[in-house]
């Protein structure tokens, strides 16, 4: 593991020194718990559920709240209808064999989304025919290892990419203002082949990318934008079971620090975990330290926003509707509680061959010591155990960002999953077929298969 890619795993801002810290691989895999960046709790375990079991749309409408003042925008041109495309087709379909510069999914990361889940499902959709990669991707499911740095040198990750860490910058590299900061792995080369741009902070590695592009006078590839949204009150509970790792300022209040200083798994005994009662510790710390930080408490509406916070966080009218205008902008919209349906969106978005999400689970608790285990559930669905109504209520005002956010996460995927079914059908009844986009790889364009994976 490289510093840089240490320093995103701890979530620090300074550079970590491995002389300071006398780390071992082990001692960081153990103690610090690579995994902890995103899907680790019922996020990721919501995954091996059946389709259409998910919770529905009008019982959560009524939890969170009327978003329909909010206005429609239009959903984004996913750059389908490419003419020029291989008439051929194979089993798995037509390849596209245009020169243009090809399709690029970026995916913006919020921890404890089911992200970690979603970034594994989207490298194995992107790499079918690569069993290199798959036999990567095949160990970090299985094994206690983080080999980012081999999938940015195979081209599945670009550069500066990471499963569940902010960006990696390039090692020795230090921030200095008005200089570009080089990403790790990052030639132009790297940058033309890459399967998938993601990391913790998603926008700020895209603007980085996109400004890498301009300056190297390279091709401008069109982007897949891809973002994940979980329940707040959920998302809030999970937080909580990963000790607040994200929340550093809360974390400091606490006298927890910084992982290296208080390592997930010694901050909350087990039974302050899973306790989510009117009088627990979570419903005081959480309603009297957390949500007296203002809109600041909307972490998942911050990371929609993310290089934009700061000049809209004292506007909450204008934070939410950038933030509206960004989410109906996705090419890709999933949900943490309905991952099994997002994955067959995002597998029609890209024109990949649906595969069962259960290849792609990622269950970190099973890899973990006993005494970790408990930060990282997998519960089989995305709850997180039973929380007090009131004190559900209360959150959800908390987080009222958030709340609105992924009401409108929520009624565009509804909407998009309909329409594509709609679609889907007509192609299955009139004896079609899905046309082309210009992306590496085979691609599947047989509807039936789309429509099978959506019912």
């Amino acid at each position: 593991m490289s510093e840089c890619e240490r320093e995103g795993l701890l979530h620090d801002t300074g550079a970590t020194s491995t002389t300071k810290y006398v780390w071992t691989t082990r001692r960081v895999r153990d103690i610090v718990a690579i995994g902890v960046g995103a899907a680790l709790l019922g996020g990721v375990a919501v995954i091996s559920r059946g389709r259409g079991e998910g919770h529905s749309v009008p019982a959560r409408q009524a939890a969170l709240g009327d978003a329909a003042a909010i206005g429609r925008l239009a959903a984004p041109d996913l750059g389908v209808g490419m003419d020029d495309a291989d008439s051929s087709v194979s089993e798995l379909g037509r390849k596209y064999t245009s020169s243009a510069p090809r399709l690029l999914p970026v995916f913006f990361h919020t921890e404890k989304s089911g992200g970690t889940s979603l970034v594994i499902h989207a490298l194995e959709l992107l790499a079918e025919d690569r069993p290199e990669v798959l036999s990567i991707l095949a160990r970090v499911r299985n094994e206690d290892v983080m080999l980012d740095g081999d999938l940015r040198q195979l081209d599945a990750l670009c550069p500066g990419s990471a499963m569940f860490l902010t960006t990696v910058w390039k090692i020795g590299s230090k921030w200095e203002p008005g200089k570009p900061r080089p990403l790790e792995d990052y030639s132009n080369e790297h940058w033309a082949k890459c399967s998938l741009l993601t990391s913790h902070t998603g926008r700020d590695l895209l603007k980085r990318a996109e400004d890498l592009e301009r300056s190297n006078g390279l091709p401008t590839r069109p982007k897949f934008l891809m973002g994940m949204f979980r329940d707040p009150v959920e998302y809030q509970q999970a937080a909580w079971r990963s000790e607040l790792f994200m929340y550093h300022d809360l974390r400091e209040e606490l006298g927890w620090g910084k992982l290296v200083q208080t390592p997930l798994g010694t901050a909350l005994p087990d039974n302050e975990l899973k306790d989510f009662s009117a009088n627990s510790k979570f419903a005081d710390i959480m309603m009297n330290q957390h949500c007296a930080k203002g809109l600041g408490t909307n972490f998942q509406t911050r990371k929609v926003l993310e290089e934009q916070w700061n000049s809209l966080e004292s506007d909450k009218q204008r934070a939410l509707q950038e933030a509206t205008s960004r989410v109906r902008a996705l090419s890709w919209i999933g949900l943490t509680h309905n991952f099994d349906h997002s994955a067959c969106m995002l597998a029609y978005g890209l024109r990949k061959k649906p595969t069962p999400t259960s290849d792609s689970n990622y269950d970190r608790a099973k890899l973990l010591p006993e005494g970790l285990a408990a930060n990282h559930p997998h519960s089989g669905d995305a709850n997180e155990g039973a929380i007090d109504e009131t004190l559900k209520q209360r959150l959800y005002a908390c987080n009222d960002l958030d709340t609105q956010i992924f009401h409108v996460a929520e009624e565009e995927f509804e909407r998009r999953v309909s329409d594509a079914k709609k679609e889907l059908q007509r192609l299955v009844d009139t004896k079609g077929t899905l046309p082309p986009i210009n992306i590496d790889g085979p691609q599947w364009l047989e509807p039936q298969e789309y429509l099978n994976c959506l019912l």
